[in-house]
């Protein structure tokens, strides 16, 4: 094994040589099957390593590198996918980045970014037909003549919708 820097497009270009699954199907089968299979199956048995490792604990010494090898065949079958589909894993890298930070804060963030008015999906639309930038919702307890307590939801001071119940008679720990 080298040190050497890879980059996504390298890696999916040179994975392709080792690829063995149909490219084009002549007898009616995806060419995609196999390895959507074949990422399902790895990411079974990465699965199954975590098992054996909540199982044994520290006795299972082997866990760190059978994650190395299973994300590996991961890696290799997500490729795989992607080139049948006509798509670059750089593509997809930095779409996904962009997508996630996003939706979440970055780490040691304080907040979430906050979205401008007009970057809202429903800035372009009446504002009677937006959604309320802000509002209030209050939960409360309601009286039950059945064997289950009930909450009602009260918005802007009118419920909204039934009262709510448990939707299990048997003791689930959940309250």
């Amino acid at each position: 094994m080298t040190n050497e820097s890879l980059t996504l497009t390298e890696y999916q270009r040179r994975s392709q040589r080792t690829d063995h699954f149909p490219q084009l199907s002549d007898d009616e089968i995806d060419p995609l099957l196999g390895p959507l299979l074949g990422l399902a199956g790895e990411i079974g048995t990465l699965l199954a390593g975590y098992k054996k490792r909540l199982r044994d604990g520290a006795a299972y010494e082997l866990f760190e590198d059978n994650v190395a090898e299973e994300l590996g065949d991961i890696l290799w079958y997500t490729t795989n996918v992607a080139e049948k589909a006509g798509l670059s894993l750089d593509e997809i890298a930095r779409v996904n980045l962009a997508k996630t930070s996003d939706r979440w804060p970055a780490r040691g963030s304080q907040s979430p970014k906050c979205r401008k008015p007009s970057e809202h999906f429903d800035a372009g639309l009446p504002r009677q037909h937006q959604l309320p930038r802000t509002f209030a919702v209050t939960i409360r307890s309601v009286s039950s003549d059945g064997p289950e307590p009930l909450i009602e939801v009260i918005w802007n001071g009118k419920p909204v919708g039934d009262p709510l119940g448990d939707n299990t008679y048997d003791d689930s720990g959940y309250r």
